[in-house]
């Protein structure tokens, strides 16, 4: 009898983090950047978007944080997939709150795609902060 090692991997996976702030006008959701890669397992992650070539569930996080100290009670961000919000997290904006959101998601290992949105009620156009500890963006596909 023979015995056959099997060995599983939570790939692909994917970690990124903010390279500029990203323009975020007044109750208008935005595709947040997250321009510098930290992790790239299988290169299914371009342009602030990921892009798995494996189908499953995968573990989904993102943060921001704006850079204003007005307070709000709409600071949102949200996990959009193929282009429409699967989910959202709302909260206040107390003197440079940061947002933050996760989730599993099923991805079809070939079309499906996440990103990141934010959206703010300050009154006015505000930036994310452009600070790689504030502003991440990372997943990684569950074995199941």
């Amino acid at each position: 009898m023979a015995i056959t090692k099997v060995t599983r991997h939570n790939t692909p996976a994917f970690s990124a983090k903010s390279s500029g702030a990203t323009s975020l006008s007044n109750d208008t959701s935005t595709k947040i950047l997250y321009g510098s890669e930290v992790l790239d397992t299988d290169a299914c992650y371009a342009s602030s978007r990921f892009t798995p070539t494996t189908a499953g569930k995968y573990f989904i996080r993102g943060t921001f944080r704006i850079n204003t100290a007005t307070d709000c009670n709409g600071l949102k961000i949200g996990i959009y997939k193929n282009g429409s919000a699967d989910r959202w997290h709302q909260q206040s904006n107390i003197n440079y709150e940061t947002v933050e959101i996760e989730g599993v998601i099923d991805m079809n290992g070939s079309s499906d795609y996440v990103e990141i949105y934010g959206a703010q009620d300050t009154g006015g156009t505000v930036t994310t902060v452009n600070d790689s500890t504030y502003e991440n963006f990372e997943g990684y596909r569950l074995i199941t």
